[in-house]
């Protein structure tokens, strides 16, 4: 039980936030990963399993993928060996670079993309959330060798059921009718399980998915609506380690995209908490702020690492794809509705005083204080860290710059904190 005055997120959030994140890394949108876990659950349901492995199989289909971002920061090594305009895209999807690796015979990014499930499981062994995920997400391989689960053969069934789910949803989306879904992933399952399953299983799903009735079911079932009740959705302290934890995996997997930004969402989210503690802000206060800084920049999984590691300044039409990260972020984080402030305040983080900011042209009297601690705290990060083609300039000079923007740009107030805390080396 919670006390009255307690604060508390679900698991629900968490989770299907960080499935919109996932889904935009992989260039799919926001919802792929959430249609891959309805498709999931329903075949589940129709293929008789338990609670306990109906749970396990769709909370794992909501961060499978969740690899994508340690192979993603290898992208341009790559096409640096590569003339090819593809890997400038903004909106590069996955799927279309495997179909490009395959077509011009580049085993190394072949290679690259289809070791995600390996490093999403590397991944999650830091994570509090693996003892429900860690096995079945490593369905590349079907069978793993930690077992969270009652037995290997139980994984392997539900790492199957999950493998054809993510080829259904990635196949179904370009048909429109009942029928031509039906049709379409009657054909893939046959083909798939004959080359890499035993015949049962798959002759069971094909039984199921060529029909109509299955697809006009996972078109209209919305699913997350009532699928965590169901599940006993679990509610979490939101000051609790627990919560802590789940932010800051969110943080690593925003930072671990680009070795420019390595580490930039904790410690904006470090210096943020410092300077609100200076400005006299409540313990708990300062620590919803940290959550913010760690959050900030999500939705920059959105952009393409070509614009995010250009070395030279950015044309219009980078500059403009750039700005639209705060929006991303908002959408990425929708379902963090029991914390939507602190979400607000980090989307917020690239408004300016004199209203020259964005993504909504905020002024001084508009923008939160949190958002202005935010947005002092990324700037200063941001020139003092190292950069792989630049070394971080000295903190005298970095505050220097600020003070200088402080009368049209970032709040002097805040700035001046700063200075106070760099100088005594807090930061």
């Amino acid at each position: 039980m919670h006390s009255h005055n307690s604060r508390v997120i679900k698991l629900s959030e968490i989770l299907l936030a960080f499935s919109r994140a996932i889904s935009v890394t992989l260039g799919m949108g926001l919802f792929h990963t959430m249609q891959l876990a309805k498709i999931a659950y329903i075949l589940g349901k129709h293929l008789g399993l338990t609670y306990n492995q109906l749970e396990r199989l769709v909370l794992s289909a909501l961060i499978h993928d969740i690899g994508i971002t340690y192979i993603k920061k290898d992208f341009l090594k790559i096409a640096d060996t590569h003339d090819a305009d593809i890997f400038k895209k903004s909106d590069l999807d996955i799927i279309e670079l495997l179909d490009f690796a395959k077509k011009n015979k580049i085993n190394e990014l072949i290679d690259l993309i289809t070791s995600h499930s390996f490093e999403g499981v590397h991944f999650l062994k830091q994570s509090s959330i693996k003892h429900t995920v860690f096995n079945i997400i490593n369905k590349d391989s079907i069978i793993t060798k930690n077992l969270f689960f009652d037995s290997i053969e139980e994984t392997a069934y539900l790492s199957k059921i999950l493998c054809i789910a993510d080829m259904l949803e990635c196949a179904s989306t370009i048909e429109e009718t009942l029928e031509e879904k039906a049709s379409v992933a009657n054909n893939l399952v046959k083909n798939f399980t004959s080359q890499f399953f035993d015949g049962e299983l798959g002759k069971k799903i094909q039984s199921i998915v060529k029909e109509k009735e299955f697809w006009y079911a996972v078109i209209k079932n919305k699913l997350f609506i009532d699928i965590f009740s169901e599940f006993n959705d679990i509610e979490y302290d939101l000051y609790s380690d627990k919560v802590l934890n789940f932010f800051t995996i969110f943080a690593m997997f925003i930072d671990i995209k680009s070795p420019h930004t390595a580490e930039h969402s904790t410690n904006v989210a470090k210096i943020s908490r410092t300077i609100a503690q200076h400005l006299g802000f409540t313990q708990e206060k300062a620590n919803l702020l940290f959550y913010a800084g760690l959050l900030h920049d999500v939705g920059k999984l959105a952009i393409s690492n070509y614009i995010l590691e250009k070395k030279g300044k950015l044309t219009y039409e980078e500059y403009s794809t750039m700005k639209l990260h705060p929006k991303v972020t908002k959408q990425i984080l929708k379902p963090l509705k029991s914390i939507k402030e602190i979400v607000f305040w980090g989307a917020c983080h690239h408004e300016k005083e004199n209203g020259s900011g964005y993504p909504n042209g905020l002024d001084k009297h508009q923008i939160p204080m949190e958002s202005k601690i935010i947005a002092v705290a990324d700037v200063y990060n941001a020139l003092t860290a190292d950069r792989p083609y630049r070394s971080g300039m000295p903190k005298k000079k970095a505050l220097e710059i600020l003070i200088q923007d402080s009368e049209l740009l970032y709040n002097k107030e805040c700035i001046k904190i700063l200075e106070q805390i760099s100088n005594s080396n807090i930061i």
